[in-house]
């Protein structure tokens, strides 16, 4: 009997987005615009002028809080052909990039992970009777929520990136997209954390190839949350020779791997008043040139020895590293 007590007590927590009714403050979406807007009004929203939105045979605007946001605004639209309602649109203002990461972690909770994308900068949760589009218009200081019915989502769809189906490169054979997942395969390999040297960064260290004291970054997209890139450092050697033997083997480790590197992406150069004084032309970053590169599967991988006197593995997701590039590009624009 506990037992059944306990599975029926689990069970709201798992429901997937495909069994739960989507609603805006607890109002059903299966009602008239005015049967819906007058239920708005009723919980304190306030009538406001509309102005324009093309494309609707129908609208009705007003003003209020939701949520953590004060002074949204609502707008209540039906299509032509639609009896019903299609579409409720929330204008939030004064947003940051943090405040599209809430809104994300909330919808995340009550309907599952997000399964899809829009080709902008919206991230979409399709509901058994429609869906969800929070759209980062953060660039222009605000963020739009819009709850769509079913036939309105179905004619969307085909415009959204279906995440389920897009595959990531690998590292130590976990995809690099979901940023805990990642985290947990470290820890379970044995790694430590040792700091986030930024906001968009986590340190560890550990054995990496049979190498101990390894480090090893992960870079992820500021605002979701997915892994980009991964940086392995072996570590500083005060010898060339030993800096040379550790290139060697991780070459070959990796071209058993992934094959030859690219010929376009292979150097390796010491200039001549370098020999014999390698380590001080590293450090002068001047001179010495260690560099393979390698094409993976929806990514990249590069090798080659660092200034800091160490040998540098660093693993792309080509999918990521550009969300990685929109996002911090954003945030760098709420500075202003």
């Amino acid at each position: 009997m506990r037992k059944l007590l306990i599975f029926i007590l689990w069970l709201p927590i798992v429901a997937s987005a495909q069994d739960t009714q989507i609603s805006f403050l607890g109002i059903s979406m299966n009602k008239t615009v005015g049967a819906f807007y007058s239920t708005l009004l009723d919980k304190g929203f306030k009538t406001s002028e509309c102005g324009t939105y093309s494309g609707f045979e129908e609208t009705k605007c007003c003003t209020g809080n939701w949520m953590q946001f004060n002074d949204c605004q609502v707008i209540v639209a039906r299509n032509k052909g639609d009896k019903l309602l299609s579409r409720v649109m929330v204008h939030i203002g004064g947003c940051t990039s943090s405040t599209v990461q809430k809104l994300i972690e909330h919808f995340n909770q009550q309907y599952g992970a997000y399964t899809f994308d829009t080709k902008g900068n919206g991230h979409v949760w399709k509901v058994n009777d429609g869906g969800i589009i929070v759209t980062d218009m953060t660039s222009f200081n605000k963020i739009v929520v819009s709850f769509h019915n079913k036939s309105e989502f179905e004619m969307m769809l085909p415009d959204f990136i279906d995440l389920s189906k897009i595959s990531h490169a690998k590292f130590r054979g976990v995809q690099m997209d979901d940023l805990t997942e990642m985290e947990s395969s470290l820890i379970n390999g044995g790694f430590a954390f040792v700091k986030s040297p930024n906001a968009f960064s986590k340190l560890y260290e550990g054995t990496f190839g049979g190498v101990e004291d390894c480090f090893v970054t992960i870079l992820f997209t500021p605002t979701t949350k997915k892994v980009a890139q991964i940086v392995v450092d072996y570590p500083n050697r005060g010898k060339w020779s030993d800096l040379k033997m550790d290139f060697l083997k991780a070459s070959t480790a990796l071209t058993m791997k992934y094959g030859s590197p690219r010929d376009d992406m292979k150097m390796e150069f010491v200039r001549t008043d370098c020999e014999g004084n390698e380590l001080k032309c590293l450090e002068n970053d001047s001179g010495i040139v260690f560099f393979y590169g390698w094409n993976i599967q929806e990514g990249g991988v590069s090798l080659k020895i660092s200034p800091e006197q160490c040998v540098t593995i660093r693993y792309y997701d080509d999918a990521n590293t550009e969300l990685f590039k929109i996002e911090k590009m954003k945030k760098a624009y709420e500075d202003y």
